[in-house]
């Protein structure tokens, strides 16, 4: 019988539906990916599989990427392997004193792919990027202040790290209505991406909440503004993985469900791996019925 012919079909999916179930698998990868290091990534795509396996998928697989900068996989080059390995933060030194970014408090404080900063950090001043001239940014051993999301696609952090400049600070004023106590995530620093390629510089990038950086802006409009850096992450050369499998059909027609990893929120994108595999779940369940 044609299973989209069935009276009785939506409610046979309800009691196939888990929600508790989705959320145990949303909320289990979120926990092991949530140290953002790449080296915990073997371990999270190996428990995919499992998950893939115990729900009775075929032909599961684990394809190993190289993660260099240089190689490609599908339509992307894959930027090089990314660790944050410990504390990072960011502090005004003067013409006060205040922490105003921790990764103990929030690892959002500091940007995907951030380059680390030498053995006990930078002592710098920051400079306000609306005062730079874009085409030649005087910002050598400078910290560089940026108001808003960083921009992808686009020369801003090529031109800046390859200034020399100390590392970037940036604050999301879009979210200051709703959620001004908040740092945002990023990691789009690349010049025809949100990807770094092997021989881009890169700098240690530091992501404030709109209160804080409509402090910062305060400070910067009445002198000079010394802060204080030190970013503990680690590029490499290493591994990313896609995580497949399949549920057998008797055609060649193809219908796929597709959810990325690696990024830090549940719902961004723990869930929707979590949602494909229950869907699919219930499309084998039915089949097998």
């Amino acid at each position: 019988m044609d299973l989209f012919l069935r009276a009785d079909l939506y409610s046979l999916l309800r009691k196939l539906y888990s929600h508790r179930r989705v959320m145990k698998t949303m909320r289990t990868l979120k926990s092991l990916e949530a140290s953002r290091r790449y080296s915990a990534f073997d371990a999270s795509t190996a428990w995919c599989v499992k998950v893939l396996e115990d729900a009775g998928f075929s032909d599961v697989r684990r394809i190993a990427h190289k993660a260099d900068g240089k190689t490609a996989a599908y339509d992307f080059i894959m930027p090089q392997a990314w660790d944050l390995l410990g504390r990072s933060t960011l502090s005004i030194v003067s013409p006060e004193e205040a922490l105003i970014a921790d990764t103990d408090v929030s690892a959002i404080h500091v940007s995907e792919y951030a380059a680390p900063t030498p053995a006990g950090g930078v002592t710098a001043e920051l400079v306000d990027y609306a005062c730079l001239d874009p085409e030649n940014p005087d910002c050598r051993g400078k910290f560089v202040f940026y108001r808003g999301y960083l921009p992808v696609q686009h020369p801003f952090y090529h031109s800046l790290a390859a200034a020399g400049c100390a590392g970037i600070v940036f604050s999301a004023f879009e979210t200051a209505a709703h959620e001004p106590d908040v740092p945002t995530w990023t990691n789009g620093h690349g010049r025809f991406g949100w990807y770094h390629l092997k021989e881009d510089p890169t700098v240690p990038v530091f992501s404030v909440s709109p209160k804080v950086g409509i402090h910062l802006c305060q400070l910067l409009s009445h002198g000079k503004v010394i802060v204080h850096g030190e970013m503990n992450t680690k590029l490499y050369d290493g591994d990313i993985y896609t995580v497949t499998a399949t549920i057998p059909g008797r055609s060649r027609e193809e219908f796929a469900l597709l959810g990325h990893l690696y990024e830090p929120f549940h719902s961004d994108d723990c869930q929707g791996f979590a949602v494909c595999v229950e869907v699919a779940a219930m499309l084998k369940k039915l089949i097998d019925t």
